[in-house]
């Protein structure tokens, strides 16, 4: 919350994407906190609104990361594409037993975070498993550069090449 006023009033908006973020998962945003001094921190009234709509944003675009990660497809190189297309749709449908965590978890973290892995493997071909982690930096990767988009905040140059110069 601290972040999110500190940006409204320094006029520095790159801050704003990770720290609405990080509020969407405060269990209490709308009454704030205490600080060390006894002072109440808040957040002005368009802001919880941001905060509140951003939750319900970040969850749907992080739920397509997910779920295109998990598409049940085989790699074009696989030599089981029966089986590992099985797995990894018994993965997807393993999810609803993660509700709780595929809702309240940072939208960052990988599949692999939802999915039963036995001894250390998901049971798919090391093709397959490339491919599903590709897909899974990729959509990450989209996610985080089209981050303000998604919590509907304005933010310009986010997602642009820096400058090397």
């Amino acid at each position: 919350m601290g972040v999110i006023n500190l940006a409204r009033l320094s006029g520095e908006l790159s801050l704003l994407p990770v720290a609405v973020m990080s509020c969407t998962r405060l269990s209490d945003i709308a009454r704030g906190f205490t600080r060390e001094d006894g002072s109440q921190e808040t957040l002005a009234p368009d802001d919880l609104d941001v905060c509140f709509k951003a939750k319900t944003e970040l969850r749907k675009a992080s739920m397509r990361v997910l779920f295109d990660t998990l598409a049940p497809t085989a790699a074009p190189e696989c030599k089981a594409p029966a089986t590992c297309s099985d797995v990894i749709r018994a993965a997807l449908i393993g999810l609803h037993s993660r509700l709780d965590d595929l809702l309240d978890n940072d939208p960052f973290f990988p599949y692999t975070t939802y999915v039963k892995i036995e001894d250390g493997k998901f049971g798919v071909c090391d093709a397959c498993l490339a491919m599903m982690e590709d897909r899974c930096w990729r959509g990450r990767q989209k996610l985080w550069d089209r981050l303000p988009e998604v919590l509907r905040i304005n933010v310009p140059g986010w997602g642009e090449a820096e400058s090397t110069e």
